[in-house]
This record gives C-alpha cells, sequence and structure tokens, in this order.
C-alpha cells in the first residue's frame, strides 16, 4: 500500500506533470476548485457519489486531467489515511501542506492548492463543478 506521504507526492507530481500543457492550472481558479474539491473528499472524507467535471481549466482535456488526478489520489489517500490513522479534519489538511513533500521540480503544495492555517468547514461544492466546462475550444 502507497503511504500518505508517497499518495500526496503522486498528486502534486501528477498535477506537474498537467501543468506541462495546461498552465492555466496555476490560475487562481483553479487552485481554488482544487483546493475546495481536496477539503471536502480528503480532508473531511465526504461522500464520493458525484465527483466535479469543472475545475475551471480552459478545455474539457484539462478539466478531465485535473478529476483524474484527484480520483486517482483519493484512491490511494483514503485508504492510507486510514491505515496510518490519520483522520478527517486539522490532521490530513496538514497532510496536504507537508512542505516536506515537493514534485520532482521541487514545486510544493502552495503551486496547486495555496495555503491555509486551517482547512475550510464542509459546505456543498457549487453545482456548476457538478456540469461540463465552457470551452472556447
Amino acid at each position: 500500500m502507497t503511504s500518505l506521504r508517497d499518495a500526496v507526492g503522486h498528486l502534486y507530481q501528477a498535477l506537474e506533470d498537467l501543468a506541462q500543457d495546461h498552465e492555466e492550472l496555476t490560475d487562481t481558479d483553479v487552485r481554488e476548485a482544487l483546493a475546495e474539491t481536496l477539503n471536502h473528499y480528503f480532508t473531511w472524507e465526504q461522500p464520493q457519489e458525484t465527483m466535479p467535471e469543472t475545475y475551471f481549466m480552459f478545455s474539457a482535456k484539462g478539466d478531465r486531467g485535473v478529476a483524474h488526478a484527484v480520483a486517482e489520489f483519493l484512491a490511494e489517500a483514503l485508504p492510507a489515511a486510514h491505515a496510518e490513522g490519520v483522520g478527517p479534519g486539522q490532521p490530513r489538511h496538514d497532510v496536504l501542506q507537508d512542505d516536506s513533500i515537493s514534485t520532482d521540480n521541487g514545486e510544493t503544495y502552495d503551486l496547486f492548492i495555496g495555503q491555509s492555517d486551517e482547512p475550510r468547514p464542509v459546505t456543498a461544492l457549487q453545482a456548476i463543478r457538478f456540469e461540463p466546462g465552457e470551452y472556447d475550444e
């Protein structure tokens, strides 16, 4: 089984790789959408009956790439968090913001999800996030 730290590292590496073809990955709207999603489904472990389709990327391919990275992360990280006894809330938030976890190019969480001292409260994600995005392609 993958460790929780490794799962977080895999997520950030997947996002860095995606950013090679999709520079908008580090735009504020995308980072906020990604941080909201991770807060909801990982930090607070809310049910995954439906998952967001839209991360405000410039293309459907970009949104699909982010959604895939998040799904892969959750599949690795949730079992690891359970196995390691890292419960919901602040402990999981802290793992996401562990600055000793970095990509091959040395990037850390802040580039992808920003920084906050505490997890956001559990709230429903915007309905628009569960609909296909609007793209110029």
